[in-house]
């Protein structure tokens, strides 16, 4: 064999194993992001794989493909994918039913108050107030839960759209990436958005607003990731879909949480706050003014 064919073959063998290394190291850091392996686990070496495999066939199982433990084409294009950035594995739940977790807490009142104090750069602010009070009806339609937007007072609920670090621990990194992380109660319920997504309503391009806000919503409610692809709760961000809303699977676990929607309950009374100015918004809220004029037409 010529010295050619020898360098050519050698090529195609530190290409296969500098490629499957780092698809490797890329699972790696995936499985370790969403709770499928510990900090024990990422110091393993390479001669002891075992946990990686384990790692790999429970992603695998909650995501529905078949768990072979090994990176499968299918499994490196469904970690590709558009996600949440709450972790799948949260440890120990308190209950249990079907394929959704209830068990990361919850809120010990039925009105919530919610705000959103930084909104999207390329929305129009009319579109997303509307767009967030549909997504919390979505939920409170089939629970006890009620919501408030609120304008001054006690806010439960603090939703921005920021962009890269942003004052916690999982910095957003560009569009395709994560696109949304929200806080369980026990945590202060808070939900932060990636403003480098194209954020879009009633549009296939994009990232779908609607959608993604009833998603993290759930987690700000205390429910955890469902292994049901059709879910609401799904980690995944699902193209845009007309009439989207809760599927049974999200329904049982809401109302595990805050019981079955008490039609003859009367609503919570609204907190007694005084009225305030929200500086970091008062330009829109000014009639007349070039800001106002251009969120609300």
């Amino acid at each position: 064999m010529s010295i050619f064919w020898i360098l050519y073959f050698l090529s195609l063998y530190v290409k296969n194993s500098y490629s499957t290394s780092s698809k490797y190291n890329k699972a790696l850091i995936y499985l370790s992001n969403y709770g499928y392996l510990d900090a024990n686990d990422m110091k393993m070496d390479s001669s002891n794989k075992k946990p990686l495999k384990k790692g790999i066939k429970q992603f695998q199982s909650f995501m529905g493909l078949k768990p072979t433990g090994f990176l499968s084409r299918d499994t490196m294009k469904t970690m590709s994918m558009p996600r949440c950035g709450v972790k799948d594995k949260t440890g120990p739940v308190i209950k249990r039913f079907q394929k959704y977790s209830a068990g990361a807490g919850r809120w010990n009142m039925m009105l919530l108050r919610y705000k959103i104090v930084k909104y999207p750069e390329a929305m129009k602010k009319w579109d997303v107030d509307n767009t967030f009070e549909q997504a919390f009806n979505k939920w409170s339609e089939h629970s006890n839960i009620m919501f408030e937007a609120a304008t001054y007072g006690k806010i439960d609920i603090e939703i921005k759209f920021v962009k890269g670090q942003h004052g916690d621990e999982t910095p957003f990194t560009g569009p395709g990436n994560v696109v949304a992380h929200a806080f369980f109660p026990t945590s202060g319920g808070d939900i932060h958005f990636d403003d480098y997504e194209t954020w879009t309503i009633n549009s296939p391009k994009g990232t779908n607003l609607l959608q993604v806000a009833m998603h993290e919503i759930g987690h700000s409610l205390g429910l955890t990731h469902s292994d049901e692809f059709e879910a609401v709760m799904c980690p995944i961000t699902k193209r845009y879909t007309p009439g989207y809303g809760l599927h049974q699977d999200d329904i049982r676990a809401i109302q595990d949480l805050y019981g079955k929607k008490n039609k003859s309950m009367p609503a919570p009374t609204p907190s007694p706050y005084p009225p305030e100015t929200d500086w970091e918004n008062w330009w829109y809220q000014i009639p007349y003014s070039r800001a106002y004029y251009w969120s609300y037409y």
